[in-house]
Formats: structure tokens, sequence, C-alpha cells
């Protein structure tokens, strides 16, 4: 089984500053990968998809990258940051490429300085398969506010929909959306809880790992 630690260089990286230059462009052809898939077709197709960030100047591009085995995947995002707000990443994508060039040619080290140095990146990203995800998904998580959580959503017993999003809220910052279907909730399938177990959730938890999919998905 693979083994999965957090890298310290990630973590700095992705939320501090950084410095401007950017030298991802060392590498040309076999090592390019070149994607315009949104995450939601590549999500039904399992090919990596293409997303564009510009660093904050306060959070950076808002992600923590963590090791798993050979791979560098999506430990964090972080509410209200570039990453956040595309509305594309989640929790557990392994990251493919970085600029256009594959990950897999370089070593972790070197992928994460050329996101540090960066002021714009593009990021290939594969969205991380797993049972209880639908294709298209993102997984995050959503730390308690003075605005609460920022949703409210209802059960049908088929599925649970998204009734209403709080401005600014934690879930406005992920780019969640009314009409948008819960799927879990801290690893429980949304749908096998009603709505009074929703409101007792919501109302007694100070973080939740919430698994969103687009109703544009």
């Amino acid at each position: 089984s693979s083994s999965s630690s957090k890298s310290k260089d990630a973590g700095s990286d992705v939320a501090g500053s950084g410095a401007a230059s950017n030298s991802s462009s060392q590498s040309t052809g076999k090592n390019q990968l070149k994607s315009s898939k949104s995450a939601a077709a590549a999500g039904r197709s399992n090919e990596p998809f293409a997303v564009l960030l510009n660093r904050d100047p306060v959070q950076g591009f808002g992600l923590f990258f963590q090791v798993e085995g050979q791979n560098l995947v999506v430990g964090e995002v972080f509410a209200g940051s570039p990453a956040a707000l595309a509305a594309e990443i989640s929790i557990g994508d392994q990251l493919v490429a970085v600029n256009g060039v594959l990950v897999r040619t370089l070593p972790s080290e070197r992928v994460l300085a050329i996101i540090s140095q960066s002021q714009v990146i593009q990021l290939s990203l594969l969205r991380k398969r797993q049972s209880s995800f639908a294709a298209g998904a993102r997984r995050m998580k959503l730390q308690k506010g003075p605005l609460g959580f920022g949703l409210a959503c209802t059960s049908n017993k088929k599925q649970v929909v998204v009734t209403a999003v709080v401005p600014h809220s934690p879930a406005a910052q992920f780019g969640v959306q009314v009409n948008d279907f819960v799927l879990e909730i801290n690893g429980t399938p949304a749908k096998k809880l009603s709505d009074k177990e929703l409101v007792k959730l919501f109302a007694q938890s100070q973080e939740l790992t919430v698994t969103i999919l687009s109703h544009s998905a």
C-alpha cells in the first residue's frame, strides 16, 4: 500500500506570497501536456483537466499538496482562495502537470519550487476516482464562520439539493451554488440523512467535509 505524508514545502509554497519568477519554460516536446477539458468533462472521461490560477498576495494559490506514494495530490483547498474560487479543484485530485510540464519527469521538490516561484500557474489535474463520488464532484472542507457554513439544503430521499447559499460564507467561497447536489457529508451518503439530521449536523459541527456535484456538471 502507498504511504501518505504531507509536504512542508507545499504548505508554504501555496500559502505564502512566493517569488515572481517562473521556471516552467525549460521543458518542451514530450514533456508538454495540453488540456482544455473542464473538470466535469474530465471526470466523465477520466482524463486530466486544466485550471489556470493567479496568485493572491495573501493566500497564494490556496492549495496544499501532499505526497502519496509517487504522486502529488491535493490535500487541502483553502476557502476563498484562487483554487477554491476556481470551483473545479477537489481534495484528492492528482497533480499531472504544472505549466505544461509533466510532474512525473521532475522530483517533487522541483515541482513545488515551480509553484512557489510562479505568479500564474496552469495545473493539469486528474480527478480522484472513488466509488462514492460522481464524475465531476468536488470534496471540500467547510469551517464554520460567523455566517455558519453558509448553505441550506433539503433531502427528498433520493438526493440532497442546495436550496440557499449565503454570500461571502464558507460555502460561497468554494463556489457552491443553489441547485447543486450534496453527495456526502463527513463520509456519509447525504441521501441517507433526513432534513432533521441535516439541520442537527450543521448546527453541532464546527467543520464539515462535504462532497458537492455542480448542477451544471
